[in-house]
């Protein structure tokens, strides 16, 4: 093979391969509604499961939504939420919370996107986060 077919096919190969992904990418179903079960991924521990009525539950979770910072897999509360004007938002608004033994302030809501299927809490620095996916829909 002579260099010049090599190349020909990688470029071929490589625009086959980026239109492929942006097709997969595009048909990427978008989530309609945050009800259901929300599991960390990776390193990140806990859950959040919104329910149809309106109430939410965070449970053992390693960031600590409302002071935005690492949690040891104890921060956890309770609250109701809502859907933004646009609908891609979910607000919660917490009624209780706490961290370990300590409980935690609680301010009026916490807006965190959802449509792509993960929602991402992250600090002010980018130092800390966690992300959680959507595990179970509530139907």
């Amino acid at each position: 093979m002579t260099t010049t077919y090599r190349l020909t096919r990688l470029t071929a190969a490589v625009g086959l391969l980026v239109l492929s992904s942006t097709a997969v990418s595009g048909c990427a179903e978008k989530v309609s509604s945050p009800v259901g079960v929300w599991e960390a991924v990776g390193e990140d521990h806990g859950m959040l499961t919104l329910d149809s009525d309106g109430g939410f539950v965070a449970s053992d979770l390693s960031f600590n939504l409302l002071q935005e910072r690492d949690a040891d897999s104890d921060f956890d509360g309770n609250g109701t939420w809502r859907l933004s004007a646009d609908g891609n938002e979910a607000i919660l608004s917490f009624d209780r919370a706490s961290q370990g033994d300590f409980t935690v302030g609680t301010v009026v809501s916490v807006p965190v996107d959802f449509v792509s299927g993960t929602m991402s809490f992250v600090d002010v620095e980018h130092t800390a986060s966690i992300e959680l996916r959507l595990s179970e829909r509530d139907h």
